[in-house]
């Protein structure tokens, strides 16, 4: 959840945009909520509610015992409205919001090259690195490591059987 004021500006200032007035009514503020539903791919449109409380954090933002804010901005509809507000702008155009888990990587950076995906068939992670890289971690190569001596194991005792009966056959003739 985007909680920083700098993004809830942002926010602010796409929802005036896009309803042009500084106090949107309800309405405009779910058919903002339904039409960012369909662009960020989701099933369930946001309601009006959501959206005013995303708009007036201010008022609504208290911490829990842990610390904690309770409300916030979604990364999905902060990115759909910002959409919604600049269709055209430069800065949106053929690049897509994305998690980024870095060590020693500030909070809005920008990360150049080109995504892969791991090497491991079962990881579904698409990472950008050095090119020498194959595994998206440690972990995942331990396990494709592990996943290719389970198959030559598998392969050789298929052989080994194979063998076997066959040299079975021959003296029994």
């Amino acid at each position: 959840m985007l909680t920083h004021t700098k993004y809830q500006a942002a926010f602010k200032n796409a929802i005036f945009q896009i309803c042009g007035s500084r106090e949107p009514p309800l309405a405009c503020l779910a058919d903002i909520g339904e039409r960012a539903a369909k662009i960020a791919q989701r099933s369930k449109p946001w309601g009006a509610r959501t959206l005013y409380v995303c708009l007036h954090l201010e008022r609504y933002q208290k911490h829990n015992d842990k610390g904690a804010v309770k409300y916030g901005i979604g990364q999905e509809l902060y990115n759909a409205v910002m959409h919604l507000a600049h269709p055209n702008s430069d800065a949106l155009r053929g690049k897509r919001a994305v998690k980024v888990y870095a060590r020693g990587v500030r909070e809005g950076a920008v990360v150049l090259g080109h995504s892969r995906k791991c090497d491991w068939r079962k990881c579904r992670v698409h990472f950008v690195g050095n090119s020498g890289r194959r595994y998206c971690s440690d972990e995942c190569s331990r396990l494709a490591h592990a996943d290719q001596r389970k198959c030559t194991t598998r392969i050789r005792s298929r052989i080994a059987r194979t063998a076997r009966r066959r040299s079975e056959k021959r003296r029994t003739r």
